[in-house]
């Protein structure tokens, strides 16, 4: 009887020590972190896909997310997030002539490296806000871990699309718990951030997903805390010997910007260079050569915000282009 006990009591011990880990809040690292995701692009000519899927490209596109150093906007202190991948882009093979068909392979990879948003813990509230590097105006919620059963969360991770809280779980992280909150179609960990769900999401980028991309979470490690459990988490680094895309502001010049879809693209460069710009989505929606500087009309594009891409022998160059009107 008396051992029945004394385990009885262990495992209430057990329980409380758990439960206190839980209740502790985690937010997010500030230093020596990375968060992995994989998205796979697959093309296919718009409104004509191929029979069976057969001639369907698809391209990895492996990127990581780390925390080095600080900013200051608008008199608050940021993390600086910065994003570095290995990219392979599609480019046009053959268009067949009888059916219109379009079949796409891809190009070698390229390894980018550049600043992406900054983001802030308010660590009293419970939340974690962005601010991008075109838009210093205003904070974007990311994750709310404040939240009860049944409340509702608008981020800009899904586009603000409101999803109910269904359940809150914890998950072993090291030697700690974490709180994981599970909405109808997403799963985010205190302290990681999105995780799961149906569809996947980027961890800090706003915008609802292509059709044909698949975009999933891979690892989190910060320190000697990784998920999932057994994960190496290695870092992505230019060991391919890929051309290497160039982040110098001195280098591309684009104005004005924002714009109403009528721009300037001005580039220290004087050969001929392919300029690509891409929606949230990952998706192609303009191509055009530039040659120093080029005018380029983009008003067939709707309002948002775009990555432009500008591809010499030298490298790739990365932009963000904002369209209002």
């Amino acid at each position: 009887m008396k051992k029945h006990f004394l385990f009885i009591i262990t495992l209430l011990f057990v329980f409380k020590a758990g439960q206190g880990q839980t209740n502790m809040y985690h937010p997010f690292p500030d230093s020596n972190v990375v968060w992995s995701n994989s998205q796979i692009n697959y093309f296919c000519a718009e409104g004509n896909c191929c029979t069976g899927m057969c001639n369907i490209e698809y391209c990895p596109y492996s990127y990581q997310y780390l925390i080095k150093g600080d900013t200051i906007i608008s008199g608050i202190i940021y993390n600086k997030v910065y994003r570095q991948a290995l990219v392979s882009s599609p480019q046009l093979d053959t268009v067949i002539q009888s059916s219109g068909e379009m079949i796409f392979s891809c190009l070698p990879p390229v390894f980018s490296y550049g600043y992406f948003a900054g983001i802030r813990n308010d660590t009293l509230h419970k939340k974690v806000f962005s601010r991008s590097g075109y838009s210093d105006n205003k904070d974007t919620l990311l994750y709310d871990f404040s939240l009860a059963v049944g409340d509702t969360m608008r981020s800009g991770i899904t586009n603000f699309v409101p999803l109910v809280l269904t359940s809150i779980d914890s998950v072993l992280i090291n030697i700690t718990y974490r709180r994981r909150f599970n909405f109808s179609g997403l799963q985010i960990i205190e302290g990681v951030g999105a995780v799961g769900g149906v569809p996947n999401v980027d961890l800090f980028l706003s915008g609802p997903l292509a059709e044909f991309n698949s975009w999933g979470f891979v690892c989190f490690k910060h320190d000697s805390d990784i998920y999932p459990t057994g994960s190496s988490c290695p870092l992505i680094t230019n060991t391919l010997g890929v051309k290497q895309i160039i982040n110098s502001n001195e280098q591309i010049t684009i104005y004005p910007n924002p714009n109403n879809g009528s721009f300037v693209i001005e580039s220290s460069n004087a050969t001929k260079q392919t300029m690509q710009v891409y929606d949230v989505n990952g998706k192609m929606v303009l191509s055009q050569t530039i040659n120093g500087k080029t005018t380029i009309d983009a008003s067939s594009l709707n309002e948002g915000v775009y990555n432009i891409s500008i591809i010499s022998s030298e490298g790739v160059v990365n932009k963000r282009l904002v369209i209002v009107r």
